[in-house]
């Protein structure tokens, strides 16, 4: 019913991730417990080495945002990290697949050897389908493609409009945000390097948290009628737009 085991290990990131986000001001060390048992579940069920790291990584963050000395400085640095660490990764992706090596070299190969074959799927999606401003919308698993790193299925599926706008709105709605939703879109950052589940809108948490920055955090009194609407009907617009340019590639 799953399927995929990485499919598996993403509900268990998303929902233990849930948890420690909504429970982030209580002091509940079950999370740690939780957590432990957890990598040890995944270690017998899909042996996914990442989703062990993350989880992992979840505890470690916890642990070191609640930290009292320097606690305000720590808050500051994952603040700044969540801020920019998404636009990085995305540039240095959209660099890499436009004026990187066209050979897949031995440095590639060892590091691809990590992430599964990330580089190498993210080399053959450039390679096969160019990049486009909204991208060409191709079916997953279409041509032997397996585009599990989500910044270079964004750039190849999506388009370089859509990563420019999600990029976008974590960096402006970064103000409106706490520890813990920087502690959320820092985990998935680094998650969407071997998984596209930021586009996964039933278990994107930072899709959601963005969504709450949009509609409810931004507003000012008076304001979120007419902001709603400017959403709503830029969104149309770009649907719009879309819709038109897949129509003349295809």
């Amino acid at each position: 019913m799953l399927g995929h085991p990485n499919y598996v290990s993403l509900i268990i990131i998303s929902t233990y991730l849930a948890y420690t986000y909504l429970i982030y001001d209580k002091k509940d060390y079950l999370q740690y417990v939780i957590g432990i048992l957890l990598i040890v579940l995944l270690g017998f069920t899909t042996r996914s080495r990442t989703a062990m790291l993350i989880i992992g990584l979840i505890m470690a963050m916890l642990i070191i945002s609640k930290i009292k000395i320097k606690k305000e400085f720590i808050a500051k640095a994952f603040k700044l990290i969540s801020k920019y660490a998404f636009v990085f990764i995305a540039i240095f992706t959209f660099i890499f697949l436009c004026f990187g090596s066209k050979e897949y070299t031995v440095t590639d190969k060892k590091i691809d050897n990590i992430i599964s074959g990330r580089i190498w799927y993210s080399e053959k999606g450039y390679r096969q389908n160019d990049l486009t401003l909204l991208g060409k919308g191709i079916p997953y698993d279409e041509q032997g493609l397996i585009l599990d790193n989500l910044y270079a299925k964004s750039v190849v599926n999506y388009g370089i409009v859509y990563l420019f706008i999600l990029s976008y709105l974590l960096v402006e709605n970064n103000k409106y945000m706490k520890t813990n939703d920087s502690i959320a879109i820092i985990i998935f950052t680094i998650y969407s390097i071997s998984e596209a589940l930021m586009t996964n809108t039933t278990l994107s948490i930072p899709l959601l948290i963005l969504g709450d920055c949009i509609f409810n955090r931004s507003f000012k009194d008076g304001d979120k009628e007419r902001r709603i609407s400017d959403i709503i009907s830029t969104c149309v617009q770009y649907r719009k737009i879309h819709k038109k340019m897949l129509r003349e590639h295809s």
